[in-house]
């Protein structure tokens, strides 16, 4: 499959990043660009007969998306993608993406980014083990349909096979953390960023 990541980065269109939001006109032509993407996938796909999937990683507001200039939403309604990667600053309750991706027959994979915490503070880390454990076992109990790791450079951290086995994680030790990533980096894309935000911030 092709595997877009909008959030390598998020500046998509000069008035946005001079602090407005994208227009119905912004939102249409990156819309077109999707369409096209998925009108060659699915082209190559018949004439090698086999599917190429079209995987997109987002922010988990359809609001915040919509301000910077992705029409997510529209994206689903239409068909374009098959598997849709939410998370990052995590704006959202996990339930949310997987209600809106499910409503449109998509998977939904949450997006663990515990990797790009920087500054940590006393015993409990957020990029540790039993963060990563307490953040499967959320996204898993949200419904969705997998996990989406990344920066993530220790292949052999024991954590990885553990975060596939929802049984597995009920026995081990998890942290749990009002608040993973700092809201305000999303103001580095959108205006306000923060105000688009459901979960509590600590």
């Amino acid at each position: 499959g092709i595997h877009l990541d909008f959030f390598r980065h998020l500046n998509y269109f000069r008035e946005v990043a001079a602090g407005g939001k994208a227009t119905p006109e912004h939102l249409a032509m990156m819309t077109d660009v999707i369409r096209r993407i998925r009108r060659t996938t699915e082209e190559q796909g018949l004439a090698r007969k086999r599917p190429i999937l079209l995987a997109v990683r987002v922010p988990d507001s359809v609001a915040y998306c919509r301000a910077l200039g992705l029409d997510v939403e529209q994206w689903l309604k239409e068909g374009l993608v098959d598997m849709l990667v939410a998370g990052e600053f995590q704006l959202r309750p996990w339930r949310d993406s997987v209600e809106l991706g499910h409503r449109y027959g998509v998977q939904v994979v949450a997006g663990l980014s515990e990797g790009r915490v920087r500054s940590q503070q006393g015993p409990f880390r957020r990029d540790g083990q039993e963060s990563y454990r307490g953040r499967a076992a959320a996204a898993w109990a949200a419904g969705c349909d997998g996990l989406y790791i990344f920066n993530f450079y220790k292949a052999e951290r024991p954590v990885l096979s553990e975060m596939q086995n929802p049984t597995l994680l009920s026995k081990l030790a998890q942290e749990a953390f009002v608040t993973v990533r700092p809201y305000g980096e999303s103001s580095r894309w959108v205006a306000k960023g923060p105000s688009y935000a459901t979960k509590p911030l600590l």
